[in-house]
């Protein structure tokens, strides 16, 4: 519902959203509980899941139509490096930390991205905003007097 009353909101929701996921991650440190390990990660993918949701229809907000399919492809493409990237990272650590230290460490990532998201909400949106409502309404213009 916010979304639909203001796009910038879309953001603020992916940014708290992941916020209140990073810590779920810290169950892999503290238990070693195959029920609260896997309802951990049960909740942490729900979560995380609707912040993701809001990513394609917030960039559909800002792109021009004839650029928005490659800059999603080239969003899902960035997910899966950065994914496959951090299972590598976690690999690699997991003989001089452990593996379930490892997944705990995360929440810091997680923060760190929900902090930039915040960042872009109050300082860089606001300016996207406003670049395609100008850019919007001089199409109107252009296509009233084409009429």
């Amino acid at each position: 519902r916010l979304a639909r009353k203001h796009p910038r909101y879309r953001l603020l929701l992916m940014a708290c959203l992941y916020l209140l996921a990073a810590p779920i991650l810290l169950t892999f440190g503290v238990t070693k509980s195959f029920v609260a390990i896997t309802v951990a990660i049960f909740f942490y993918n729900l979560i995380v899941g609707m912040g993701y949701v809001n990513a394609q229809p917030l960039l559909c907000e800002f792109l021009p139509v004839h650029i928005r399919s490659t800059a999603i492809g080239i969003m899902n493409m960035s997910s899966c490096l950065v994914g496959g990237a951090g299972i590598l990272l976690a690999g690699a650590l997991k003989s001089d930390v452990g593996l379930a230290k490892s997944f705990s460490t995360l929440t810091y990532a997680i923060v760190a991205v929900s902090l930039m998201l915040m960042f872009a909400y109050r300082k860089i949106l606001p300016k996207d905003l406003e670049r395609v409502r100008m850019e919007r309404e001089m199409e109107a213009r252009a296509a009233m007097d084409r009429a």
